[in-house]
């Protein structure tokens, strides 16, 4: 693999990460596997945005090659950091056309193509933002009409970026839209899911927000398809009794508790910053005092 302007800035101990990631992935294709980028992604800040654009340009290769219809605007909804990146939708967009073409059915839309409406780039993400209820028919709208005035054209990438700059929505929420998830408001439209902040053995941890109260919380759910393990639902329920009767400042407090289409769940306060297993995988070990402050 040539090294880019991009891998040649991260670290020796990164490069050597993202060409093992590199190759798993590229090895699951030759093995038919059809891999899922999201699977292969790191939170990183650093080495993220460069492993994403390497892994999406493997990933449009296969498929395009395989003969699918390949929509770079996919790839934009799944991931709108690529937005951004002009350089990698316009070697995208190329890069579909050398290899498919009109041989294969493959369908090349990006936000360098030649100008057009919204309607006519990405009919479904008017569609599923609406259904979604994240934006109204009018906010839609309104980002439509911002983006034609300054661009003259309305495509889905310049969309995307209006509709996170107004902040209407998440990545994380387009993320889902991408694969076909609509769902995003819990136990009667109270709350609204936001982002996924982690998983775990019991369930997951959602950042999400009191729709009235617009408050962000956090919202810590065990799935429906766990709701049998009469054990985990037990620790569940001491967890929140526990959480109930206990405040100090050191202490997440506990909100609120529900069941939403079967799935229990424990809304705390929500705290920003990382935890600390994530500390510990980008700086490596912590020095002793450090760590003895945190145990404090």
């Amino acid at each position: 693999m040539q090294p880019t302007p991009k891998t040649s800035a991260l670290s020796a101990e990164r490069r050597a990460e993202f060409s093992r990631i590199v190759a798993r992935f590229e090895e699951a294709w030759f093995a038919e596997q059809r891999p899922q980028i999201e699977t292969f992604l790191r939170g990183d800040d650093e080495l993220r945005p460069v492993l994403l654009a390497e892994l999406v340009r493997i990933d449009c290769e296969f498929r395009a090659k395989a003969g699918e219809t390949v929509l770079v605007d996919d790839y934009l909804v799944r991931f709108p950091d690529l937005a951004h990146d002009a350089n990698l939708i316009n070697s995208l967009a190329g890069g579909i056309a050398q290899v498919g073409g009109a041989a294969t059915g493959l369908e090349v839309k990006a936000s360098n193509a030649q100008p057009q409406t919204t309607e006519a780039v990405r009919p479904d993400l008017r569609q599923s933002l609406i259904a979604s209820r994240l934006v109204t028919e009018q906010q839609f709208q309104q980002c439509e009409e911002a983006v034609a005035k300054e661009n003259g054209a309305v495509t889905a990438g310049d969309l995307i970026a209006e509709l996170l700059r107004r902040g209407w929505v998440t990545r994380w929420q387009l993320e889902q839209l991408g694969r076909g998830q609509t769902g995003f408001f819990i136990d009667q439209g109270r709350y609204l899911l936001l982002s996924l902040i982690g998983q775990g053995g019991m369930g997951a941890v959602y950042k999400a927000r009191h729709v009235r109260m617009g408050r962000d919380v956090a919202l810590k759910v065990i799935a429906a398809r766990r709701v049998t393990d009469r054990g985990l639902v037990d620790r569940f329920r001491r967890e929140v009794e526990v959480c109930s009767k206990l405040q100090h400042e050191h202490i997440v407090q506990a909100h609120d508790v529900g069941i939403h289409a079967g799935a229990l769940f424990l809304v705390l306060e929500f705290v920003d910053g990382s935890d600390l297993a994530s500390l510990v995988k980008r700086d490596g070990p912590m020095q002793p005092d450090e760590a003895a402050a945190i145990v404090m």
